[in-house]
């Protein structure tokens, strides 16, 4: 590796726009650690690695305070850098009812698992790469928020539009800290995508979400790759703060 390679680091990498996100950077020149719970992230790593590319997956369970910790410790002391944090884990549990995502049927066991994953995850990993970055005086920060951050959507639970939310103000809170250390912090807000958590929503729901899409049509998870791809970039420095919504036009705020 060389000393002026910079490193990404992105989190929930097992699936389609984790992994999408983790080739986009690799192949603009990042060495990328690809960090999931699931272990399916070791073979999206090496499918990202049969394309020539420098790429490493780590198992993390960002329940865990100790091993999200473990997880910085461990980039630190292997490359001395984490230039990039993309903090794209996130859950939407469900009870298993006809009206799940109903207030109702939403319990404390959800609400406290979304909060955890969505939002105190992404502030401790955060917490973790800010000296590092700091220390070099350049640093990407992105949290993937949604479009349930933004605006209300059917078939939605509030735990999850709570912590998109939450997510959308922890990035301005970065923003503005980093900013005297030239490290920004944005947030993509994704419309309809391909993903296990997009497709937990009944057809029916998946159906009538299409038909307020000015496009017409989901996303590709590479759209989303080359937004997140830009806030990392060069280009990006004078961008801090912001929410990019891709959606489709779904929703113009």
């Amino acid at each position: 590796m060389n000393n002026n390679t910079r490193v990404a680091l992105v989190t929930g990498a097992a699936g389609s726009l984790g992994k999408a996100i983790a080739l986009r950077l690799a192949q603009d020149g990042f060495v990328v650690i690809m960090t999931d719970c699931d272990e399916r992230v070791i073979v999206s790593a090496e499918e990202v690695a049969n394309y020539d590319l420098s790429v490493k997956a780590m198992i993390t369970n960002l329940l865990d305070t100790a091993e999200i910790q473990t997880l910085i410790d461990s980039i630190a002391a292997e490359y001395g850098r984490c230039d990039v944090l993309v903090n794209n884990a996130g859950v939407h549990p469900l009870q298993s009812t006809d009206n799940a995502t109903a207030l109702e049927n939403t319990t404390l066991e959800d609400w406290q698992l979304a909060i955890a994953v969505n939002l105190t995850a992404p502030f401790l990993l955060s917490k973790a790469v800010f000296p590092l970055m700091r220390a070099n005086r350049w640093g990407r920060i992105i949290n993937t928020a949604s479009r349930a951050g933004r605006t209300s959507i059917p078939g939605t639970a509030a735990h999850y539009s709570a912590t998109k939310s939450g997510i959308i103000g922890l990035t301005r809170s970065l923003a503005e800290e980093g900013a005297a250390f030239g490290i920004t912090s944005n947030a993509v807000a994704p419309g309809r995508f391909p993903s296990p958590l997009a497709d937990t929503m009944p057809p029916d729901e998946i159906a009538a979400s299409l038909k307020r899409i000015p496009l017409g049509r989901i996303g590709d998870p590479c759209e989303l790759a080359a937004t997140v791809a830009f806030l990392a970039s060069e280009g990006a420095a004078y961008t801090t703060g912001a929410v990019i919504d891709v959606n489709g036009g779904a929703f113009m705020g």
